[in-house]
């Protein structure tokens, strides 16, 4: 039997303890000067109200981010998704085989200062995959400041390794900026202390992109993968590269730069990691 009102009491009442009194209640959106109610851990939980417009572009929540939210409302929000809006640094390990490299979680992104990594080294930051098995793809937007260094190539993305381990082999996105200042959108492998370049489009086609790069890499089958970018994270484009074989089953996914022996500091940051347990590869 439900729950039954005590005579007198108030029958309209929202209680702890009675399952979709809420859920009964007509949806509405949410607009300026709308409010909210919930509890203030800072002051004893003890009820406030909240306005509507803090959730609405009007806090200190990137836009971005509360785009990529209300996206989870028509698509499966995966345990393994950061929007890094707190501190989830104990989730990942950060493997550096040279060189320097500060991963810092603020402001709702991933940042890393880097230099000095010897060619073929990365610093990785990565996350244990919650359930491992094809189809899963990964999904970041990134942006750098970079350089062009002569005879250095920086290489930075989003990868699938077997582990945390310099022996981890590993698949993935990368934008790299050339020796020659000539940017690339390459496939990569190997492992992390030995990063090798799998494919390029076409040596004629020099992407160039303003704003965040938005990229994917699917673990498509056992042994299929797949890239791909986007200006706008709608459409996609897999750059004319077609998908690539490698036998492992990765355990880690995450993020990676290197200097490529590069020693002037660089700064790249990424926005989110959005995880889909389906192959949206193109």
């Amino acid at each position: 039997m439900g729950w039954v009102p005590v005579p007198g009491a108030d029958a309209d009442a929202i209680h702890d303890n009675v399952a979709a009194e809420i859920d009964a209640l007509t949806a509405v959106t949410p607009v300026a000067g709308d409010w909210l109610i919930g509890e203030d851990t800072s002051d004893s939980d003890n009820k406030k109200k909240f306005d509507a417009t803090h959730f609405l572009g009007g806090g200190d929540i990137p836009e971005w981010i509360e785009y990529l939210a209300a996206r989870q409302s028509d698509e499966t929000a995966h345990a393994d998704d950061d929007l890094f809006t707190s501190d989830s640094s104990a989730d990942y390990t950060t493997q550096t085989v040279s060189g320097s490299a500060a991963w810092t979680i603020s402001r709702g992104l991933l940042s890393v200062k880097f230099n000095s990594q010897t060619a073929g080294d990365l610093s990785a930051y990565l996350k244990a995959i919650t359930s491992a098995s094809a189809p899963i793809t990964i999904e970041a937007r990134m942006k750098s400041w970079t350089d062009h260094t002569a005879s250095y190539d920086y290489d930075m993305g989003i990868i699938f390794t077997s582990g945390t381990a310099t022996s981890s082999f590993l698949y993935g996105f990368s934008y790299k900026t050339q020796n020659d200042a000539t940017p690339q959108l390459l496939s990569v492998d190997g492992t992390l202390t030995a990063l090798t370049t799998k494919r390029v489009g076409s040596s004629s086609n020099v992407p160039i992109h303003t704003g965040g790069l938005y990229m994917r890499v699917t673990w498509v089958t056992a042994n299929t993968w797949a890239v791909s970018w986007s200006p706008d994270g709608v459409s996609y484009t897999d750059y004319g590269m077609a998908d690539d074989t490698s036998s492992y089953t990765p355990t880690h996914f995450g993020f990676y730069v290197t200097s490529g022996g590069g020693t002037v500091p660089t700064v790249t940051a990424f926005d989110y990691l959005r995880v889909y347990d389906s192959d949206l590869s193109l």
